[in-house]
């Protein structure tokens, strides 16, 4: 890459690398990296930066994802999130391995959405809470997509569930899916509206001849 663009400051690059990274699945602007770098002592500016991210998106190295809005001004004002091409180098730059599950799956349904051409973005509900996709399916419908780790309890699903059901209001028509990692223990009343399933039965229906 350093080759094709003819970039010439590789420590900053290489910097940049590292901290994209690092942040799977994660909010990321590019304005709060280049305060980061300048505490750090890293000589780079902000444009270069931006162009850096073209550039590895062009190498389908990571790829980024817009809130959710009809305000042109309010989407560029408001963080991307970040998704990894490569499940792992996601795994092998994380300082902790296995540190935050939620992430990695996360971050392996947004690149099973991508692969089938769907155009992405995040959402935020008028509550403040977040959704982590909004796809469409071939016929142009919405879907609004949530991943979970494992659900151990009644705190944790209405923390996952509370998200699809505040959408109601913005995104009536859409259908709502909650991917998780397993099974959901028993007693958990699923709300009208939202389809749950595992992950990996997710992934396999997404394939021919599944």
């Amino acid at each position: 890459m350093a080759e094709r663009h003819g970039v010439g400051n590789l420590v900053a690059l290489r910097a940049f690398v590292r901290q994209l990274l690092r942040q799977e699945s994660c909010s990321f602007s590019v304005s709060k990296t280049h305060a980061d770098f300048r505490s750090r002592g890293v000589a780079v500016s902000k444009e270069t930066l931006l162009s850096f991210l073209e550039y590895l998106e062009d190498a389908f190295l990571v790829f980024t994802i817009p809130l959710a809005c009809r305000s042109e001004r309010r989407q560029q004002v408001n963080p991307r999130k970040l998704y990894h091409a490569d499940h792992g180098l996601s795994m092998a730059f994380q300082a902790q391995t296995g540190a935050d599950l939620g992430h990695h799956l996360e971050n392996i349904v947004a690149c099973e959405l991508a692969r089938l051409g769907q155009p992405l973005a995040y959402v935020k509900t008028l509550a403040g809470h977040e959704v982590d996709f909004l796809a469409h399916d071939s016929e142009g419908r919405e879907i609004l997509v949530q991943v979970a780790a494992a659900i151990t309890g009644a705190a944790t699903w209405n923390l996952e569930i509370r998200s699809l059901v505040e959408t109601v209001k913005e995104y009536p028509l859409a259908s709502r899916l909650l991917l998780i990692e397993s099974g959901l223990p028993r007693g958990l009343e699923v709300p009208a509206g939202i389809e749950v399933k595992p992950i990996w039965r997710w992934l396999m229906e997404n394939r021919p001849g599944h």
